[in-house]
């Protein structure tokens, strides 16, 4: 008898061993402002859970001195703060790398929307947390009203106090539980004059004066109250919702259009709050019109913020081209069954407002069921336009053809008459719009009605345009108006063409790129080559240095590219994090954004098998959403093919097992 074969009981440990941990619980203990009891409450919460025999631990608790607080936390364990040496002075942080090591069933994190040191994994707080939550553990933690993206405008409407620390609402929104803490403002005042709400020695008077006013606390409370009941009412909503399943038709939905402009943050907040009372899911939407292609470097990165903020209040985000901006939104109202679209409107420049106002007016216009809300934004800060130059040979080509035109003209002027002429003209601007830019044919007609003024209406070698009118006879003015008028409108008309094309051509050549690099996948024999086609490929497409590693039976990365490289361990700590969480990390995302490098999770599903980077030649190299969008496509195909090779790697070895 085999009494080294595992028992029943040894199997299900090892089954149960294997499974990943259930996501972690989120509860928020919520105020109105500083000095409520927030921190006092959790704590007392963790005490009755450490009485419960629950394994709680402290991972950063701020008592600000408070005696009350301090005897509060005695008897829960505490985990010690990781140290930041910054500019000659010791900062003292939450240690996440600590805290996940020690795996506790419930910890406690003070002050959500803190901002980390600078150089940590996580720029802010709350990213810990969601860290925290996906390995399983709960945490429990303090909030303040006016540290909710949505609610910063109107808490800084009415305190004339703006909080730049916030967390998105959907943070908030999707706690599995939300605990109130809330006293009288009278209340407040009194432990804010008794030293007891920490505000610092240098700020307590002011914030005193500003901030803490009798006025500003009521209605603190007052927002904190019915934000807590908007919750409460979606959840009742969505359960009544799942029993009325199949009854009802379609919920509903709000379609956010955004500008490249500052004031489209503000926009965003207001429908997060119009969604959140509506209890209606929300796109924000972009259009890449004509001049999208115009805008200057600043207005590029406010559009990526706007949409990185709109995703992480939860709202689906999309980004479409098209050269009229009305129609794009028409459309995808109409395809995906919206019926109200909320459009911001800035008072500041005039153009800007008759611009909203016109495309309110033709949404209205369409036919369609659509409810159009215009909201009033504050004035915001013109930036600085990036002007398009047009090209000198440009220049040279319409100088160039309306002197051959002119010199023919010329030549044959005691035989042509005024109307034929023109038409020379016209064919010669026609020509021009089509070939050079906008401003070149503008140009060009103005150029061409002096010299025909000059060289072909009697008397010759003068320029008297209201002469040249009173000379001809009503056909021959009515011919003159067309030509202005065609030459205008074609010039306008080929710009769009133009810009058109250039949306088309990019499509194309994206389409293309990743055709090309799929069918190279396809006929690629071995990790080797994949890893061959890979790098050269997307490296050679943005020039950038392609980094792939893979990840081993015992969940260690190995580095297939570009092996002799000597990287920064800022850089590997991106790529471990990003294999290990399944999930995007380094430059320009939540995790160690100071690196140099974009990191993806090479996955299908759950579990990544490896991690795909990208450091650009170029130090100051920033890539647009467009790139990233084609980056991640790429990302994508790559994956499929490591996976279709491990795949068969598998089926290798399991066949060679079988046979012996």
């Amino acid at each position: 008898m085999d009494y080294s074969r595992p028992t029943p009981e040894e199997f299900l440990s090892k089954i149960k061993a294997n499974e990943p941990k259930s996501k972690g619980k989120l509860k928020i203990f919520f105020g109105a402002c500083a000095g409520v009891g927030k921190t006092f409450s959790m704590l007392a919460a963790a005490q009755q859970k450490l009485n419960d025999q629950i394994d709680v631990m402290i991972g950063i608790v701020e008592a600000h001195g408070r005696i009350e607080t301090i005897k509060q936390s005695e008897g829960i364990p505490s985990l010690p703060l990781k140290e930041h040496l910054r500019q000659n002075i010791t900062l003292y942080e939450f240690d996440l790398d600590a805290a996940l090591k020690r795996d506790p069933a419930i910890i406690l994190i003070d002050e959500l929307a803190h901002s980390n040191v600078p150089g940590s994994r996580h720029p802010k707080r709350w990213q810990d947390v969601l860290e925290l939550l996906e390995h399983g553990i709960d945490v429990y933690t303090t909030l303040n009203v006016q540290h909710l993206d949505s609610l910063n405008d109107i808490v800084a409407q009415i305190t004339g106090v703006k909080v730049r620390e916030t967390i998105p609402d959907n943070i908030f929104d999707e706690a599995d539980e939300i605990v109130l803490v809330d006293i009288p403002s009278e209340v407040i005042l009194e432990r804010l004059s008794e030293g007891k709400v920490y505000l610092g020695e240098l700020t307590k008077k002011k914030a005193a004066q500003n901030f803490f006013k009798i006025e500003n606390l009521v209605a603190l409370r007052e927002i904190a109250l019915r934000r807590v009941a908007e919750q409460v009412e979606a959840e009742k909503d969505l359960y009544v919702r799942f029993l009325k399943k199949g009854k009802k038709g379609n919920i509903s939905q709000i379609l956010v259009c955004i500008g490249p402009g500052e004031s489209a943050a503000k926009l965003i907040r207001v429908a997060k709050q119009y969604a959140v009372r509506s209890k209606a899911t929300w796109t924000v939407l972009y259009v890449e019109s004509k001049e999208h292609h115009y805008l200057s470097k600043d207005e590029m990165l406010i559009i990526e913020k706007n949409i990185h903020q709109a995703q992480l209040l939860g709202a689906n985000t999309m980004v479409i081209p098209s050269l009229d901006i009305a129609h794009a939104i028409i459309n995808f109202a109409k395809e995906k069954n919206i019926g109200i679209i909320l459009i911001g409107k800035s008072t500041r420049y005039l153009s800007h407002s008759l611009f909203y106002h016109s495309m309110a007016k033709k949404i209205l216009e369409s036919g369609e069921s659509l409810d159009v809300y215009v909201i009033h934004l504050e004035n915001e800060r013109k930036l600085e336009k990036k002007h398009y130059m047009p090209k000198i040979q440009n220049y040279f080509k319409a100088f160039f053809v309306l002197f051959s035109v002119t010199m023919l003209s010329y030549a044959l002027r005691p035989v042509l008459a005024l109307e034929n002429v023109i038409m020379f003209y016209l064919m010669a601007i026609i020509y021009i719009a089509v070939t050079t830019e906008t401003i070149i044919a503008l140009i060009s007609v103005f150029v061409a009605l002096i010299v025909h003024n000059y060289l072909f209406v009697p008397p010759y070698y003068r320029i008297d345009l209201f002469r040249e009118l009173n000379s001809y006879s009503a056909q021959t003015s009515l011919t003159l108006f067309v030509f202005i008028l065609v030459s205008l409108l074609v010039g306008v008309q080929t710009n769009k063409l133009r810009i058109q094309n250039q949306l088309i051509h990019t499509r194309a050549k994206y389409n293309a790129e990743l055709y090309a690099f799929t069918q190279k996948l396809l006929t690629a024999k071995g990790k080797t080559k994949i890893v061959n086609i890979t790098t050269e490929h997307i490296g050679h497409l943005f020039n950038v240095v392609v980094l792939i590693w893979e990840g081993d039976e015992n969940g260690h990365l190995q580095l297939l590219s570009h092996k002799d490289t000597l990287l920064d361990p800022k850089e590997e700590s991106a790529a471990i994090w990003c294999y290990e969480n399944n999930h995007e990390a380094g430059k320009d995302s939540d995790t160690i954004p100071s690196a140099r490098g974009y990191y993806w999770p090479l996955s299908i599903g759950d579990r990544a098998v490896g991690t795909l980077g990208i450091i650009a030649k170029d130090p100051n190299r920033e890539f647009d959403q467009e790139e990233k969008r084609e980056l991640l496509a790429l990302v994508t195909q790559a994956t499929l093919a490591f996976e279709r090779v491990k795949s068969s790697e598998k089926a290798e070895i399991f066949s060679s097992e079988y046979d012996n």
